[in-house]
């Protein structure tokens, strides 16, 4: 039992002066370096505003807004003019003959109408796409936000805990070297600690492929760097299934497109 004593004195011997835990002190501790955070809401609105999908969704729903008042205009006059060439008695010879002719097509009373209507329905099916992609994107982003904050909550307590190793190897290095210790307990802790640095490489490597899907959704390269999440999270809540399953039925843009084109076919 001595060389446990021992080996507790040595890791009170290199426990800095500015740690803390359970037998720590705080003597003069650095405080800890402020970060950027990132705000959700403020991540979400960035997303909106750049992202590419959404961005030709809107412009396939104003290009359809276009076609709407197009449709509903009767078609396009036509006018031509004719020429013949006729002989003429006295002479023989060649006399051009010029005819006008002037056409408009005037459409059955109320087709133009049902037609602005097909077209309009055409256009709230295409906004009903533009509304899904939208939900999906704020899904993926509160997804991929709280995954980073995740990884760094993660990175920080690995790395804790390699610095808790680090002083554990110390101390059982100087307990070995005295005679008391073993070495056994040496190559476990220096094992513990290789495998705390593998892991933290797959966590670096893992925050790199989240800050690129990000990127992704704000369509800025691969390689930008964002600041760090904060822990924005919002209070729980008493759902009914009932009153989802009725804002559901009512509020679900797949189930509004859908309609919208069994409308058009019908009309």
């Amino acid at each position: 039992m001595c060389w446990l004593w021992l080996l507790c004195a040595v890791l009170m011997a290199t426990i800095p002066c500015g740690s803390t835990g359970a037998m720590g002190s705080d003597c003069g501790a650095e405080p800890e370096r402020a970060v950027d955070t990132t705000q959700l809401h403020a991540l979400i609105t960035e997303v909106l505003d750049r992202n590419p999908d959404l961005a030709a969704l809107a412009a396939r729903v104003r290009a359809a807004g276009f076609v709407i008042p197009r449709v509903q205009m009767p078609p396009d006059p036509e006018f031509m003019v004719m020429t013949e060439g006729r002989p003429i008695k006295d002479r023989g010879k060649l006399m051009p003959e010029i005819s006008y002719q002037f056409s408009q097509t005037i459409p059955f009373p109320g087709k133009l109408r049902l037609r602005g209507r097909i077209a309009t329905r055409g256009q709230e099916a295409v906004q009903s796409d533009e509304w899904v992609t939208r939900l999906d994107v704020i899904v993926q982003t509160k997804r991929l936000y709280y995954q980073l904050l995740f990884n760094r909550l993660a990175q920080t307590i690995n790395r804790n805990n390699q610095e808790i190793l680090k002083r554990f190897v110390g101390g059982a290095l100087a307990v070995y070297r005295v005679g008391t210790g073993e070495q056994e307990d040496v190559f476990k802790a220096q094992i513990e600690l290789q495998q705390l640095a593998d892991e933290l490489l797959g966590l670096e490597s893992e925050r790199a492929t989240l800050v690129a899907m990000v990127n992704a959704l704000k369509d800025r390269p691969p390689a930008d760097s964002i600041d760090e999440p904060a822990e924005d999270f919002s209070p729980s809540a008493v759902l009914d299934y009932d009153a989802l399953e009725t804002a559901a039925l009512r509020q679900r843009p797949e189930l509004g497109g859908l309609q919208a084109l069994v409308e058009e076919q019908r009309t």
